[in-house]
């Protein structure tokens, strides 16, 4: 790559160059070109793609995107510029005064094609199979500007690449890359996964991970959707459908509170894939891997009818059955006041917040609380002004900050495309500092630790990180949600609310606010614009008799009283359920539309893609439904009357796609410090991140398979890098469990024994395999001459053993591997008897039936395992021996046989014929002739058409080529 540059920013390699336009500060100098023709202003220091698409010209590219720094590899966007000598990339030429640009000459056609050509030339014809197919820039530009033909020919085959594994997520095909660069670039500027780059040079450069490791990162799924080929495809959603089948629907994502754009493609009632949708205010055109990926988890252990519990058991009933079931538990109990407490979940939408809300305050309660730790204390912040819970310097406006302090968070698992602004804003400014007070955890970008408590907090303010803050033009301070949840979280906000209010005229101006709270769940904004909160103490200390769970699933089990009736609302089976006396199932957040507030304070909506499983309804609908059942029927009847309800409680809640400006030095305000927090005591309390496993926050991702598979691979493979050096114990445990599992793992070992279709091993293919295989184990070995076989370091658990054999038939056999202790708790008789380990392990073979299930144990087999053939397998076709009699059944030597009858026999038998025969046959014969002849000009038109001539008569023809 001759135009990368190699820099070291605080000892970390970044590949990059700095000529990229959307990398600069704007310009508002303008020079004057001529595009084809037409004059053209565009600003200085841009270049001439992005002159040419202004002038409403499109140029083809492959390695050029708007987002990524500039590499200029592909050269498919060359154009012809005047005076000079050959064609030039007009994505790495900046523009000058006076330039003549022509995109549509016969120079840069011929260029193009010769581009394309070139990349065509080794690139495999896999359309058919590929999953980019009906997306690809290659085929497109292909057949837009390539040529008609090809003029290489490759005797020795074309050039191949071994495929690389990036991890559970990425599937590759590296025989497709065209070496754009994209996914490299995107990895290590906005990412910050610097594994991902690329080797060798010309036609031995490969892209890949140096070390063979997986791409571990948030965001890593975002490199499909900028591969222009085949080569990255989703792994998940191999296979499964082709673009055009798909219905596509606009709609915001909620597994986190940034609310990144989406498109939920849909095929009949399944949600397919979901991809990311411009917003550059929000997410760009970037999406989490959460996002992206955890679809599948909305058709796994999904609620469908509501459920009863009778005697610990659910049963299944009607809604009507169920709604009376709630009204008359509310009428035996009957829960006074506070008693009958609500708690809502993390995806809540706003709708089902108001509806819930409001039947808890017509049933004469505010025992409201939320899904979180101390989520029944009164909140430490204030509610009443939203920029005290808001992201107020805007997401687009981490770009402008010079000063970023977090406190009690970790961007990267609570908000990844947040933190990738973070990242870009920290690789692309030179004096941009970041600062953390927390837990040290492995981010990806270099800062500054201070500390890990309140007490940390309060002396860096008082030195050297507040005046550095009082210094700055735009600083900003993040505070993660789960301080809120932490024991000082009151003397946090106090001594942070003190610092802002004394420096407002730096922190609180008109065009900028430096106080931001970084909300991790999607319902909480909505939650506390209508106050969907706990009240007072004295509230929260009252014991409920009633309780109603909208999608709770995070409570603490202390939350919920054993003689108390539960009724959960959801859309999955998870935690809340199984406190549930009454199950309600509701929509998904695909299955119908909802409001939802995102992290810096924008309304927005998601939209129906697909229709709800069995008979769940839509949640406001339930809620609604269930306070007619109670005698407090709520006023509304549709969803036009609800968001009626939600504009008279919080307007901002029916603004949709803005953020309402409220600058506190405007309304003459400050920070708001609650009273119960002033003067509060400090602990000194660990500040710990609330996200352990980023892959599975939510009751989505956790029923997803796709995120289970990432939980388990990355947090394995991650946990060794964790920056905390408090959490070195943990790291010396992990090690010792690692080098235990080595111990505890034995080596199987049998034999393969002749028999009657066996007389002897030698006789085995040696492509012959045994396989070892669990639901995520694969282990295979081969056989010895003499048949005996290995397979080393296996630990314990149930596994499938299978001979794959070109000649003969093996049955299966099933492998039970048991601690002592395992073996005793399930009542196995313990036998060392064939038990060759040292171990205390305890290993059972058993003979099963393919097709049979799993528990269909057969006879009891010896351990070492014996095994012998069951039958003659034979791939191949026998070879026959040559018969003259099979000729005649080859359809060509029958082709031939009929033509020679008809030259040869049927001329003789003609003249056996008598005069009067022979006569009549050509009678008839003439007659037939002068039938089929009847226009003479016909003939004479027909024969220059079939001989390809041309006719005397017609007119020269224009053949110029275009």
């Amino acid at each position: 790559m001759r135009n990368w540059r190699i820099h070291i920013r605080n000892g970390t390699f970044t590949s990059f160059t700095k000529r990229a336009f959307s990398m600069n500060h704007i310009l508002k100098v303008e020079v004057e070109i001529e595009i084809d023709g037409k004059p053209i202003m565009i600003e200085q220091g841009s270049v001439l793609i992005q002159a040419c698409e202004k002038a409403g010209i499109q140029i083809p590219r492959f390695c050029y995107h708007e987002r990524l720094q500039i590499a200029g590899n592909c050269r498919m966007c060359l154009v012809e510029v005047e005076k000079a000598p050959k064609p030039v990339a007009s994505c790495a030429m900046p523009v000058m005064p006076g330039m003549k640009i022509k995109t549509n000459s016969q120079m840069v056609h011929k260029a193009r094609e010769g581009v394309m050509e070139f990349l065509l030339a080794n690139h495999p014809l896999d359309c058919p199979i590929c999953d980019q197919g009906g997306e690809c820039d290659l085929q497109d530009q292909s057949m837009r500007y390539g040529s008609d033909r090809g003029r290489f020919h490759e005797h020795v085959g074309k050039r191949a690449v071994e495929d690389k594994d990036l991890g559970p997520l990425i599937k590759t095909t590296m025989t497709r890359c065209i070496h754009c660069t994209r996914c490299v670039r995107f990895a290590n500027e906005l990412a910050g996964a610097t594994e991902l780059g690329t080797t060798g040079r010309g036609n031995d450069m490969q892209i890949g991970t140096y070390l063979q490791t997986h791409l571990n990162s948030e965001m890593s799924g975002n490199i499909i959707d900028l591969c222009p080929v085949g080569a990255l495809t989703s792994k998940p959603y191999a296979f499964r459908a082709r673009p055009w089948e798909l219905k596509r629907t606009d709609s915001i994502d909620i597994h986190d509170a940034v609310g990144s754009s989406i498109s939920v493609n849909s095929r009949g009632l399944e949600v397919m894939r979901i991809l990311p949708r411009l917003n550059n205010d929000v997410n760009e055109e970037w999406i989490n891997d959460k996002t992206r990926f955890a679809n599948d988890g909305l058709k796994i252990q999904r609620l469908e009818i509501p459920l009863i519990r009778k005697n610990d058991k659910y049963i299944p009933a009607t809604w009507d059955q169920a709604l009376r079931e709630i009204s008359s538990a509310y009428k035996r109990i009957s829960p006074v006041g506070d008693e009958f407490k609500a708690i809502s979940g993390h995806l809540a939408d706003a709708e089902s917040l108001v509806c819930l809300k409001d039947l808890t305050n017509r049933l004469g309660s505010e025992n409201l609380a939320l899904d979180q730790p101390q989520g029944n204390e009164p909140l430490p912040h204030g509610v009443d002004i939203r920029t005290n819970y808001l992201f107020n310097s805007t997401i687009r406006g981490i770009e402008k900050a010079d000063f970023i302090l977090l406190v009690g968070t970790n961007p990267r698992h609570e908000a990844a495309v947040l933190n990738s602004r973070i990242r870009k804003s920290w690789l692309r400014s030179n004096n941009i500092e970041i600062a953390m007070v927390g837990e040290n955890p492995l981010t990806t970008y270099h800062y500054e630790h201070i500390g890990n408590n309140a007490i940390a907090l309060k002396d860096a303010l008082d030195g050297n990180i507040g005046q550095k803050l009082k210094k700055c033009k735009k600083p900003m301070i993040i505070i993660g949600s789960a301080v809120a949840e932490q024991p000082d979280a009151k003397f946090i906000y106090e001594t942070i609310g003190k610092f802002i209010n004394k420096n407002k005229d730096v922190f609180l101006t008109s065009e900028w606010n430096g106080y931001n709270v970084l909300q991790r769940v999607a319902s909480r904004n909505a939650a506390y614009d209508i106050g969907f909160v706990t009240s007072s103490p004295k509230t929260a200390s009252v014991k409920p008799k009633f309780i109603y769970l909208l999608g709770a699933d995070e409570f603490a089990a202390e939350d919920i009283p054993e003689d108390s009736f539960v009724i959960y609302q959801g859309h999955h089976g998870d935690l809340g359920a199984q406190y549930a006396d009454v199950i309600l199932p509701s929509c998904a957040y695909t299955e119908q539309s909802g409001t939802y507030v995102n992290v810096e304070g924008r309304t927005q909506i998601t939209r129906t893609a697909i229709n709800s499983p069995g008979v769940a309804r839509e949640n406001w609908k339930i809620i609604r439904a269930l306070s007619e059942y109670l005698s407090v029927t709520l006023p509304y009847d549709d969803i036009h009357d609800l968001r009626n309800r939600m504009n008279q409680i919080a307007p901002s809640l029916t603004r949709y796609n803005v953020i309402e400006s409220c600058s506190m030095s405007d309304l003459g305000i400050k920070v708001q410090i609650q009273d119960h927090n002033k003067e509060s005591q400090v602990i000194g309390h660990t500040l710990m991140n609330p996200i352990t496993d980023f892959y599975l926050t939510d009751v989505i991702s956790r029923n997803s398979k796709t995120m289970a598979k990432c939980s388990a691979h990355f947090s394995k493979k991650g946990f060794l890098f964790i920056h905390d050096t408090d959490n070195m114990i943990f790291r010396i445990l992990y090690i010792l469990s690692i080098f235990a599992s080595f111990i505890l793992s034995i080596n199987l070992k049998g034999s393969i024994l002749p028999n009657n279709f066996l007389p002897s091993t030698k006789n085995l293919s040696p492509s012959t395999v045994i396989l070892l295989s669990s639901t995520n184990i694969l282990k295979k070995t081969h056989p010895t001459s003499e048949g005996h076989f290995h397979i080393k370091n296996v630990e314990k658990g149930s596994y499938l053993l299978e001979v794959l054999s070109l000649n003969y038939q093996f049955d299966p056999l099933r492998i039970d591997i048991f601690s002592i202790e395992e073996a005793l708790a399930k009542g196995l008789n313990i036998s060392t008897e064939n038990q060759e380990t040292l171990l205390p392990i305890l290993i059972q073979v058993y003979q099963i039936q393919r097709g049979h299930a799993w528990d269909d144990f057969g006879s009891r087999m010896p351990y070492p395992i014996q095994l012998s053939p069951t039958g003659v397998e034979s791939y191949d076709a026998k070879h026959e021996s040559l018969k003259i009699l099979s000729l005649f059944k080859n359809p060509m030597v029958q082709i031939i046989i009929v033509t020679m009858i008809s030259l040869f026999i049927f001329p003789k038998l003609m003249t056996i014929l008598d005069a009067e025969q022979l006569s009549e046959y050509q009678r008839m014969n003439s007659k037939r002739e002068k039938n089929s002849l009847s226009d003479g000009t016909q003939d004479i038109k027909m024969a220059p058409q079939l001989s390809n001539k041309t006719f005397k008569t017609s007119k020269p023809q224009n053949n110029k080529a275009y």
